[in-house]
């Protein structure tokens, strides 16, 4: 029975994963990412070496960020539009005539979009080590901390995708939705640490209110926001605290465990019930 259900993960994997290599947006993204992540490299490898800017101990890791967080847009909005343009299309109830539960298709959905954002992250890697080659800037061990990091982001940004891919009914409603989350995610954390910032500086009994306030906030959104997970998992990371490290990232798998059981719900909820 395990072993069925495991090959029928596979076989929609597979299938899905056919359309993803065959699809130009993919590849446009891996374009993107390398263009972008080459102009941001000129620019420190030229105030390195040209200015006599000493080396930071990770100067790979910024231009890394950024081509991470340029293949997130791409798995994320993948994630948030894969449920949903099928239930436009009719074709999601035809899947489940045959042998096909729910919690195998919404796992074959998630590890689509997994192996996806690793095969990006392959030539992610590959272009860095062949940067690092050419400029002798070392890739360090947080690097590659980092980059685990980073798939465990990931995988919550495709648990919270897929979830919100049950609820609504339309493409451009959907990535909305999960831009404006997102994006509150990203502003209520951003706020936080500014007005914490701010508060040791100049020790205003005012802004030493917001940053309580703000605090109060953060540590809701250390429960449910998936960037804070990855946030405090790279401070774990330069503070050389594995323990706090390992933490955030079992958080983070709770986190995607708790929103595909939640898009299974939600599919149950709406009707789409699988045979047996």
């Amino acid at each position: 029975m395990a072993f069925g259900k495991v090959h029928i993960i596979a076989v929609l994997v597979k299938k899905e994963l056919k359309l993803v290599f065959f699809d130009w947006i993919f590849y446009l993204t891996i374009c993107a990412v390398f263009l972008i992540s080459s102009f941001i490299l000129e620019n420190i490898i030229g105030s390195i070496q040209g200015r006599g800017i000493r080396a930071g101990s990770d100067p790979l890791i910024f231009p890394y960020l950024v081509a991470m967080s340029l293949s997130m847009v791409y798995i994320s909005l993948s994630s948030v539009v894969s449920i949903v343009k099928e239930k436009n299309e009719g074709t999601l109830l035809v899947l489940f005539y045959g042998p096909i539960r729910l919690i195998s298709y919404i796992l074959s959905k998630y590890f689509k979009e997994l192996i996806a954002y690793g095969v990006v992250v392959i030539f992610i890697v590959i272009y860095f080590l062949f940067i690092s080659f050419l400029t002798n800037l070392n890739l360090s061990i947080e690097f590659v901390q980092i980059i685990i990091s980073s798939f465990f982001l990931a995988s919550c940004l495709i648990g919270l995708g897929l979830f919100i891919s049950t609820l609504t009914t339309g493409i451009t409603k959907a990535i909305i939705l999960f831009i404006l989350i997102v994006l509150g995610f990203s502003g209520i954390e951003i706020l936080h640490r500014l007005l914490l910032n701010l508060s040791l500086v100049t020790g205003s009994t005012t802004l030493g209110y917001f940053r309580e306030s703000a605090g109060i906030i953060s540590k809701i959104m250390v429960v449910i926001s998936p960037l804070s997970y990855f946030l405090r998992s790279y401070d774990a990371v330069y503070s050389k605290a594995p323990g706090a490290y390992s933490v955030y990232l079992c958080f983070s798998i709770i986190y995607t465990l708790f929103f595909l059981l939640c898009s299974r719900f939600m599919l149950k909820y709406k009707g789409i019930i699988p045979k047996g």
